[in-house]
């Protein structure tokens, strides 16, 4: 998703961490798309799984993320800035 890649340090250890969400879907009806953020700190992999938001004849769809077991072993603040990311990208615009 364009704009999602960013690089940062937020647990301030002096490694970065990279962050990116994208897509997931095969478009054949009006249903939310599968959505995907990827969060790496090394050899460690950290996502959340989901779907979209779509707003469609005034009904909302979609919109969930569940964040993967990984988080639970990473520093707290890795779990806080990939919700915050999600919040940022998760609105399917048509």
């Amino acid at each position: 998703i364009n704009g999602s890649l960013g690089i940062t340090d937020v647990d301030n250890n002096g490694t970065g961490e990279s962050t990116f969400l994208y897509r997931i879907s095969c478009r054949g009806d009006v249903s939310p798309e599968g959505l995907k953020l990827i969060m790496h700190e090394g050899k460690n992999k950290y996502a959340i799984r989901g779907n979209m938001l779509l707003e469609f004849n005034g009904e909302k769809l979609g919109g969930e993320g569940n964040p993967d077991n990984a988080f639970k072993n990473a520093p707290e603040v890795f779990l806080e800035h990939a919700q915050e990311m999600w919040e940022k990208f998760y609105k399917q615009s048509n």
